[in-house]
């Protein structure tokens, strides 16, 4: 068992407090834990790219567990090595473990660029992006989550053109959730913008979107998975740097889409 697989099994078994079975039937390990209906794949890159299985084969078996009413995390060993606390901290939230803070005790203030920046660079998986409106969730004086917007663009559907904005990025503080804080971010961006719709995507390998359908929002599509190449510091970009070099794959995103007018 190799080393990133054993910290995960124990990463795991802390935060849910019972055994994490060990399945080696697939190509990638999956462990399982008891009463739960959450389990997480270790993907390892030399066993990846040795056995290169087909570029749908996660997505695939995303689709297979949600038929079940079941969910699958994709635990990549890249980003094990290379954000490990981020990694650790959406583990902590998925399976319940994060410190909560009621969004009801934070207030909300636009933040520059530089603020979000820091804070994605630190808190999000996929990191730096830029947007027109940015605000964060603040609790006392701490930074507990941001919001990214752009700007609209228009979108022409069936029943007319719509200005549309991206929800471009969201996410907690390490180790914290906000209770209501996507909510009340997003009902605080529609209140300022007053947009037609709202559309964002989510990364299959960590969510099912299902926050997101709790405030109203629909699946209108997915992403093909997409391909990545890792740099010589490990980090993923989206070219291949050397003819050799190791590459990743993810599980596509869910486009989501929350109609605010023309319904």
């Amino acid at each position: 068992m190799s080393s990133f697989t054993d910290e995960l099994a124990s990463v795991l078994q802390r935060l849910t407090g019972r055994p994490a079975k060990r399945n080696d039937s697939g190509i990638f390990p999956v462990f399982n834990i008891s009463g739960i209906k959450i389990s997480v794949q270790a993907i390892d890159t030399d066993t990846f790219n040795l056995k290169e299985p087909e570029p749908d084969f996660f997505r695939q078996q995303c689709l297979k567990y949600e038929a079940q009413k079941e969910q699958i995390i994709h635990c990549w060993e890249d980003l094990w090595y290379s954000k490990q606390s981020i990694v650790i901290s959406r583990l902590e939230s998925i399976f319940g473990e994060s410190t909560s803070v009621h969004g009801r005790k934070c207030r909300i203030e636009d933040i520059s660029q530089k603020e979000m920046s820091n804070f994605l660079e630190s808190n999000h998986l996929v990191g730096v992006a830029k947007g027109k409106y940015r605000y964060g969730l603040f609790h006392n004086s701490e930074l507990m989550a941001v919001a990214l917007f752009a700007r609209s663009v228009p979108v022409q559907r069936e029943e007319g053109t719509f200005q549309s904005h991206e929800m471009i990025r969201f996410c907690n503080r390490l180790g914290y959730y906000v209770q209501g804080g996507l909510s009340k971010l997003m009902s605080h961006f529609i209140r300022e913008v007053n947009p037609d719709d709202i559309y964002t995507v989510v990364d299959r390998d960590w969510s099912d979107g299902k926050a997101f359908l709790k405030l109203g929002f629909t699946i209108v599509g997915e992403t093909e998975p997409i391909r990545f190449w890792l740099d010589a510091d490990g980090e993923r970009i989206r070219y291949q740097p050397e003819p050799r070099s190791p590459s990743v794959i993810n599980s596509g995103n869910i486009k989501l889409l929350l109609r605010l007018k023309g319904e």
